[in-house]
């Protein structure tokens, strides 16, 4: 009996968190069909102000590498940077939305094909287009390479030290035994 009310209650709280993962695709769809929806009208104050600083500023630096991404997805700066230059709008078919707290994912299909990862973020309670977030390996790579520099650097001050004190150790008993 005891299981049966426990599945119950748990069956209920998965039932529960449902509705609010649908509103969150929802939310994330809209913005998206909404950053459509201005470029294609020629909007691109509206569709600017749907897009975070970061990736505005991103999508500015010529100079800036792409991100590396899935093989199948196309660049979605390249992407991106065309739809606001006002000069290259393609018609998309949103065809997934992925949400992880204040992230999130959507795949686009152009009508020339291929697919584009479009990375959002949650800022104040607000979806907005934004830059992929920083790979957690790569960050934990350069953590673990500046924290190796670290400790060889603390290491020479050691060896450097254990010399000095080697060398007044020498000159003490060299003195003392004369």
């Amino acid at each position: 009996m005891k299981i049966c009310v426990g599945l119950l209650v748990l069956s209920a709280a998965i039932m529960a968190g449902a509705p609010a993962r649908a509103q969150e695709e929802a939310a994330v769809r809209g913005l998206v069909e909404r950053f459509q929806a201005a470029v294609k009208a020629g909007d691109l104050t509206a569709a600017k102000k749907l897009v975070a600083p970061e990736l505005l500023q991103a999508l500015g630096d010529e100079a800036g590498a792409p991100p590396e991404g899935a093989f199948l997805h196309q660049d979605a700066l390249a992407f991106l940077k065309g739809e606001l230059a006002g000069n290259s709008y393609q018609e998309c078919q949103i065809v997934g939305v992925t949400v992880r707290g204040d992230q999130a994912q959507v795949d686009l299909k152009p009508a020339s094909g291929g697919l584009i990862l479009l990375h959002l973020q949650r800022e104040t309670g607000t979806w907005l287009l934004a830059p992929a977030p920083a790979d957690p390996f790569q960050q934990f790579e350069a953590e673990g390479e500046a924290a190796i520099k670290q400790d060889q650097a603390e290491m020479k001050a050691r060896v450097r030290q254990e010399a000095i004190d080697q060398d007044i150790a020498d000159d003490v008993n060299e003195d003392r035994f004369r």
